[in-house]
């Protein structure tokens, strides 16, 4: 729960450098079905499953993502990644994505993406089904009660600075291992007769 929004009002979803095109209505038209249909492919069966989920599972459930501000951090997220995914596609298209262009369609994002993930009940009916797999309701109320606690609290308020520092050092420590894990793939290769210097550099002379 502690990814960030795609963008924010103060940082353009996508470049305004874009060319016009004639390529833009079958591209826009196409792309946006498939963000729409992939953002909606779960909700029936999740409903059919809500309907085999205890109503103590539910309401635990519904407290743990109230405790998270899980309906807040879902309602930006697919604010802004519906409307980055819609002018990436109104783009492809080779149309220039003005600024006015981008609140339209971020206006249009949260009426829609924004309302419906940001509304607990429906988010309730998505996790409760999943969460009972794994959890009990007395479990989820056991969590819950420590993310009201002073700790629990920075845990949650803390964690994207974490996460971000974490991969900042994953990212760092990948970097320095990469030459040398690729010296030795290149040279086992080489050896086993399965890659030439031609194949690593076609270009070569």
């Amino acid at each position: 729960m502690s990814r960030q929004p795609a963008a924010s009002p103060s940082r353009p979803l996508i470049s305004l450098a874009r060319v016009f095109a004639s390529a833009f209505s079958c591209t826009f038209t196409s792309a946006l079905v498939l963000v729409v249909t992939g953002a909606f492919a779960f909700p029936a069966a999740a409903a059919d499953e809500e309907k085999k989920v205890d109503p103590a599972m539910r309401a635990a459930v519904e407290q743990f993502l109230v405790v998270q501000n899980t309906p807040q951090i879902m309602a930006e997220q697919m604010t802004y990644s519906v409307a980055e995914q819609t002018l990436d596609a109104i783009a492809a298209g080779g149309v220039t994505i003005t600024e006015p262009m981008q609140n339209l369609v971020l206006e249009e994002s949260r009426r829609e993406f924004g309302t419906r993930f940001g509304d607990i009940k429906f988010l309730t009916d998505l996790h409760a089904p999943i969460y009972a797999e794994y959890f009990t309701a007395e479990e989820i109320l056991e969590i819950v009660a420590f993310y009201e606690t002073p700790s629990g609290q920075k845990l949650m308020s803390t964690s994207p600075a974490v996460n971000q520092a974490f991969y900042g050092k994953l990212q760092e420590e990948t970097i320095t291992m990469i030459p040398a894990f690729q010296g030795r793939v290149d040279a086992r290769l080489r050896a086993s007769g399965m890659l030439s210097d031609m194949s690593m550099n076609p270009t070569a002379p």
